[in-house]
């Protein structure tokens, strides 16, 4: 039984000799992990994300591309995020878009970004991408560049953003920009 000494009304703690031999008993490597986020919130999830995603197509009809001005590409997006080792962000680890437009041209192309689950803000570079006929592409057109990004939704857990896309060797002439939406299945 450790005791206390009391002065002028306050208790004063034991002496160090008595709570010495308790301190080993600590584990120094404990860890408490608590979610930190408001309740009623969603946390920052590592996982896949599934969704849609579509653009219109914008050129000058002159440039006499495969498919027209207006035409829309229209496909699935698929997002697996990993946490980063640090835990303040998520790695985009496998994502992709593939898209057809016209029912004759289709798209393909991965992602890199990562999503900071501080500002819950997504940003990810299109790599890899590919175009040409058909879906899956069966005759080759060319490289595709572009952007993505996006915001995490800390209610519904939904991530949702915009995403460009622009053929490499037109120096920008044409773009397709638009909306996409993607959330972890239930």
């Amino acid at each position: 039984m450790v005791m206390t000494r009391q002065t002028a009304g306050v208790a004063s703690p034991p002496p160090a000799a008595a709570t010495a031999g308790r301190m080993a008993d600590l584990d120094n490597d404990a860890r408490f992990e608590w979610p930190e986020t408001v309740p009623g919130q969603t946390q920052c999830e590592a996982g896949t994300y599934v969704g849609t995603f579509n653009c219109v197509l914008m050129a000058d009809p002159s440039l006499g591309l495969l498919v027209p001005a207006g035409a829309e590409f229209a496909g699935p997006i698929t997002l697996e995020f990993t946490r980063s080792a640090d835990g303040e962000f998520l790695q985009l680890t496998n994502a992709k878009l593939e898209g057809i437009a016209a029912d004759t041209i289709g798209f393909t192309a991965s992602l890199d970004g990562k999503l900071d689950c501080s500002t819950y803000v997504l940003t990810a570079t299109i790599l890899n991408g590919q175009y040409g006929f058909g879906s899956p592409i069966l005759i080759p057109g060319g490289e595709l560049v572009g952007t993505l990004t996006g915001k995490l939704d800390s209610k519904s857990g939904e991530l949702s953003g915009t995403w460009s896309i622009t053929e490499k060797a037109s120096d920008g002439l044409f773009a397709c920009v638009g909306p996409w939406q993607a959330k972890q299945p239930p």
